[in-house]
């Protein structure tokens, strides 16, 4: 990954997630961008007996928080694990990461606790992300993660995010269809959309 959005001065110092789909309203806001980042997350905290049964109507909290280099995920100071206050733990968490251009992805297992800090790594293995088939994540040498090309963030990779990349094609913004977060809406971004075409995300619902 890189920090091409950081170095160009394109992140937002407020989280982006405020719009359709994600609607979220959460206050997250930074001075500046933090080092080594590459964009905004959102986090989403299910809690349920299984993953399967850790759908939409499950979901106790959400945050905003960066995404770094190195793929950790971590609070707006740039360092710290992120922070969900005031929340009731009964079942088991299952946390789901979401982006703005990405196919959403969730835990296949339940996240484990040592001293109060809760820790998961998608990246292992494909196993390690919901439903454990592979499907819904990419390998990327030998990590796991998100799928790029949802450019209008509902799931589905179709022609839909298409328009929406020929609708912004040239931008030098913070785009949506700059799905290589290279600061610019190209053919480079078409490629990705092309490679992933018809991929869905594997979310409960």
């Amino acid at each position: 990954m890189n920090i091409t959005l950081k170095t160009s001065g394109l992140i937002p110092l407020s989280q982006p997630y405020n719009t359709s789909p994600s609607n979220y309203a959460g206050p997250e806001s930074v001075t500046s961008i933090p080092a080594d980042v590459v964009d905004w997350v959102l986090i989403e905290l299910r809690q349920a007996g299984s993953p399967s049964n850790a759908t939409s109507s499950t979901v106790i909290k959400k945050r905003a928080a960066f995404l770094k280099k190195d793929g950790t995920i971590v609070e707006t100071d740039g360092t710290s694990p992120v922070r969900f206050y005031n929340s009731t733990i009964t079942q088991n968490l299952y946390p789901v990461v979401r982006h703005r251009n990405h196919l959403a992805i969730m835990s296949n297992n339940a996240v484990t606790t040592s001293s109060g800090v809760y820790t998961y790594n998608f990246s292992s293995s494909q196993t390690q992300i919901y439903d454990g088939s592979g499907n819904g994540c990419i390998q990327l040498g030998s990590k796991w993660g998100l799928i790029a090309g949802n450019a209008d963030g509902n799931g589905f990779i179709n022609n839909d995010d298409l328009l929406l990349w020929q609708g912004n094609f040239s931008q030098n913004n913070y785009n949506k269809a700059d799905f290589n977060f290279s600061g610019f809406v190209n053919n480079d971004d078409l490629l990705i959309w092309q490679k992933n075409f018809s991929q869905q995300t594997k979310v409960p619902n």
